[in-house]
């Protein structure tokens, strides 16, 4: 089993892949990380290929010592390699970066129609870039509100947080064939930020299985539950605070080793209300959401967040420090939204906790929600009309 981490990301990739690989005109192919698995293996009707190039993280090699990297010789060596790259037989260049024979192999090897993407990123680039040399198609399906920063309008080589260029980022969302957006507020930002037409669909869940919630005879048995990764946009710093403001409340995080200095303070400062978890199964995911109370998200921007729909799934309401996709916490009263302000968070999981009709009837307002706007039926056709009119643009 692959060691590496996963969130929203992944699991709707997933949910789209095997839904649509029901449909008999379409073979579902996922280009994953290569953790030394099988060159090809068959998951239900949807066939996993490892990348030719990219390793999963928790296999890649440790960098090399930073004096070989400061030698004249290195330097020389990579301002060579950076020179001839284009020139190279296979090799793609976008804006001075070069997509090398063994990046692209994979994409070759697959020969799918239509290759779709999830998040904006110098690896979207390099897949469009593939996609335009081959003639094939590529689809945008947007991760975060941050795939269309200001900043990718300028086309400048400024790297962005997560590390990709904004030019590249610019690339993409200038090459992409078909956009797919999460909400209505992004395809705004891509209509007035980008001069762009794209496609709303919603993200997807599966309510046809769902965990039976654990028994509950007391509101403070249910726990306030965050999920995410250990980075700045996160910010599980919050939770902190929050759970020494109302230490009467158990919380648990599940939150994932990225940035180790920042998992470990959170170890090491929780309070003992606090339980903290690096990683679990999805399957152990749903069951600690058919026993929360509450889904805290704390984060500065979103997407769409998976763990809201989850949460929709066993009626569980959410308290948000500022993301509110679409405005449908405060429109459908899904919960608190807290705005940025820290007294506005912690009055609302008080009241979240005190007030059970209140609870109850934002919780039954999230089911409510994810039902009417989030059913995967509904969106895997939405997703396969889509797919199926931009085979037929070939």
């Amino acid at each position: 089993m692959a060691q590496g981490i996963f969130g929203g990301s992944e699991v709707r990739t997933w949910l789209l892949a095997t839904a649509l690989s029901r449909f008999p005109e379409h073979e579902v192919t996922c280009i994953v990380f290569n953790h030394g698995q099988a060159s090809r293996e068959r998951v239900g009707q949807v066939v996993l290929v490892p990348h030719s190039f990219y390793r999963s993280p928790h296999l890649l090699p440790a960098a090399p010592e930073k004096q070989a990297h400061s030698s004249w010789l290195y330097r020389l060596w990579s301002r060579l390699e950076q020179s001839i790259a284009p020139l190279l037989p296979g090799n793609i260049t976008i804006h001075g970066h070069t997509i090398s024979r063994d990046m692209s192999r994979v994409y070759d090897d697959v020969a799918a129609d239509v290759y779709c993407v999830c998040g904006v990123s110098n690896f979207a680039a390099e897949v469009a870039a593939y996609c335009q040399r081959s003639q094939r198609q590529f689809m945008l399906l947007a991760a975060s509100d941050a795939d269309f920063a200001l900043e990718y309008r300028q086309g400048s080589k400024n790297v962005n947080p997560f590390g990709s260029r904004a030019d590249l980022c610019h690339y993409v969302l200038m090459t992409a064939d078909r956009i797919v957006t999460q909400t209505d507020e992004q395809a705004a930002f891509v209509r007035t930020r980008f001069g762009r037409d794209s496609i709303t669909i919603r993200n997807p869940i599966d309510l046809s299985s769902r965990i039976p919630s654990a028994p509950v005879s007391r509101v403070q048995e249910q726990v306030a539950l965050w999920i995410g990764k250990s980075n700045t946009v996160k910010q599980p710093d919050i939770v902190l605070r929050l759970a020494t403001a109302l230490s009467q409340i158990r919380f648990v995080m599940l939150m994932n080793r990225v940035d180790p200095d920042l998992f470990d303070y959170i170890a090491v400062n929780k309070p003992p209300n606090v339980d903290l978890i690096e990683r679990l199964p999805f399957s152990e995911v749903e069951r600690l959401f058919s026993q929360a109370g509450v889904l805290v998200n704390t984060s500065r921007f979103e997407g769409f967040p998976n763990t809201f729909l989850q949460a929709g799934k066993y009626r569980v309401p959410v308290l948000s420090w500022q993301v509110d996709p679409d405005g449908f916490i405060a429109r459908y009263e899904c919960g608190v939204v807290a705005h940025g302000d820290m007294s506005r968070l912690t009055h609302g999981l008080a009241q979240l906790y005190t007030d059970a009709n209140f609870r109850e009837r934002c919780g039954n307002n999230m089911r409510t929600y994810v039902e009417t706007h989030h059913r995967l039926e509904d969106k895997i056709d939405e997703f396969n009309r889509v797919l199926s009119a931009l085979v037929r643009c070939e």
